[in-house]
């Protein structure tokens, strides 16, 4: 099981040998400033493109398209129309004045295309004016378009009406004025209705609904109808404003307004309702609706796009790593050439942007240039190949035939099993114990060593066995001579030297001195800008 979890780990790391002093990886200060400028510019870019982002200045996704409904309601709870009279230096009577109201608005129902018997008094509020001119603003509209226009899906219409005064329909406060002022205004010149008409848009910056006023300027006469079909159309809106995932808020509202416009006898009119209407608009819903789609940039979008721009500026990173690589070569090769020429660190090489020596001097002292370069040519070769793995594989080998040649096979072998002894740090209550034990096998070992002294010295090599022509030997002294043979075998695997701690960096590289003078034998040979 365990073996298992090991396979499907995904988040394995190499080993990675250190180029020197716990280093993996090669690093220059040319390195670190071309690092500071590429990834702090990635960086500056993605605060500015988050802060265009919150602050609503990237443009969202937006997809507009329509469609044919035959089968809506839609209902209007705020203002949608205001009217009053263009007011010019000469105009003097206000046709909406409360006190003595000329043109008095109704509002007509029409199911199905017929208009009930009765007209409304729609919900509509007079505010004066500074110039004491008043405003009527209407709100509350409810519409509706079938298919079918029956009783189950009834199609509704609204016409607002401005004719004459009824007293039957005055709102509170309110008369009709007499027939002087209604003179007065009939000769009053250039009669000017203004009637506004509300509309909304959905604000890409703001998330919010903003409402647009459309005028439309209409003259007035009393001989005449205007009329206007107006269709309403219906847009609905769908907004996406997640951060991350989708989160949807839907609007439904105006967007526009239709008018197809016309004029009529009095009579039209005269002869439907009973009273002179001077002029009529009639509201309806457009059977083409805009349905919109609003996408805002997710979080996710802004920072691939921050990731592209970083991509593309880390380009320049490669540039970077050229030039590492190749000084990380230039001073690995120099490096081996001072193990074998310690007088190498000496030398200062100048270079030149492309890489060529120009100059090379030796303790203040100018050295002959074409002459060091054929020399440090057949160097930096050697160097390149004594760094390779297969020639170090192959100096170790050259040198495990040299220990067999000097070394038995057995010491070879004995040497798999000893090492420097590790010290222990006891506590106090083990130090005791682990005394009495380190004395115990220091007399066991020196009495195992008395003993073997005694049967041949260590210093005293086995005597030379003569062949049988030069000298006959008795039986007991073949078998002494075995014994001394077996002794010393035993000596041989005894006599191993005993290693201390201080054998550990005996063949440490010598760069592992204190840094201060580290740094001063690597500014030795460097490169440098030719002037």
């Amino acid at each position: 099981m365990i073996q298992l979890l090991k396979n499907i780990d995904q988040f394995g790391v190499a080993f990675q040998p250190s180029i020197k002093y716990s280093t993996s990886q090669y690093k220059t200060c040319w390195g670190g400033v071309m690092s500071i400028l590429l990834y702090g510019l990635s960086f500056a870019y993605l605060l500015y493109i988050i802060v265009q982002w919150r602050t609503g200045q990237i443009l969202p996704k937006i997809t507009t398209s329509s469609k044919v409904e035959n089968n809506q309601q839609y209902i209007l709870n705020e203002t949608f129309a205001e009217v009053e009279l263009r007011k010019f230096g000469y105009s003097k009577i206000d046709p909406f004045n409360p006190e003595a109201l000329i043109l008095q608005p109704l509002l007509y129902i029409f199911k199905n295309g017929i208009p009930l018997e009765k007209p409304l008094a729609p919900f509509y509020q007079i505010f004066t004016k500074e110039d004491t001119f008043h405003l009527i603003k209407f709100s509350n509209l409810s519409l509706s378009i079938s298919e079918t226009r029956d009783e189950t899906n009834p199609e509704y219409e609204v016409m607002l009406t401005f004719g004459t005064c009824l007293k039957a329909y005055l709102q509170q406060g309110q008369n009709c004025a007499n027939e002087t002022v209604i003179q007065q205004f009939q000769i009053q010149s250039t009669n000017t209705l203004i009637v506004k008409h509300y509309a909304q848009e959905y604000n890409t910056q703001t998330e919010r609904l903003e409402t647009i006023g459309r005028e439309q300027i209409i003259p007035f006469q009393f001989t005449r109808v205007f009329q206007t079909q107006t269709y309403v159309q219906i847009t609905q809106t769908s907004v996406d404003v997640g951060f991350l995932f989708e989160s949807i808020n839907d609007y439904m509202y105006i967007n526009d307004y239709r008018v197809v416009s016309a004029t009529l006898d009095l009579d039209f009119y005269s002869g439907l309702f009973g009273y002179n209407v001077y002029m009529a608009f009639l509201y309806k819903i457009d059977n083409i609706q805009i349905e919109v789609s609003v996408v805002y940039t997710k979080i996710s979008e802004i920072l691939a796009e921050a990731g592209s721009i970083a991509s593309s500026l880390l380009l320049f990173s490669y540039l970077v790593i050229i030039l590492n690589k190749s000084q990380l070569e230039f001073e690995a090769i120099n490096n081996v050439i001072q193990m074998y020429y310690p007088e190498f660190k000496n030398i200062k090489i100048t270079k030149n942007i492309f890489g060529d020596i120009k100059k090379v001097e030796q303790n203040g002292k100018q050295l002959d240039l074409q002459a060091f370069k054929n020399q440090y040519q057949k160097l930096s070769h050697v160097s390149e190949m004594k760094l390779t793995i297969s020639n170090q594989i192959y100096e170790i080998s050259r040198l495990q035939f040299l220990l067999q040649n000097l070394l038995p096979p057995k010491v070879i072998q004995q040497i798999h099993s000893h090492g420097i002894p590790f010290q222990f740090q006891y506590a106090d209550s083990a130090k005791e114990e682990q005394q009495n034990i380190n004395k115990l096998d220091q007399s066991l070992n020196q009495e195992y060593q008395y003993k073997l002294n005694t049967i041949i010295p260590n210093n005293r090599s086995p005597p030379t066995i003569k062949t049988i022509e030069a000298q006959t030997v008795s039986q007991t002294e073949s078998k002494l001579i075995q014994n001394q043979q077996k002794v010393q075998e035993n000596n041989n695997f005894i006599q191993i030297q005993q290693f201390k701690d201080s054998d550990f960096d005996l063949l440490i590289y010598p760069e592992n001195e204190p840094e201060s003078s580290i740094l001063s034998n690597q500014n030795d040979t460097k490169i440098q800008a030719d002037s």
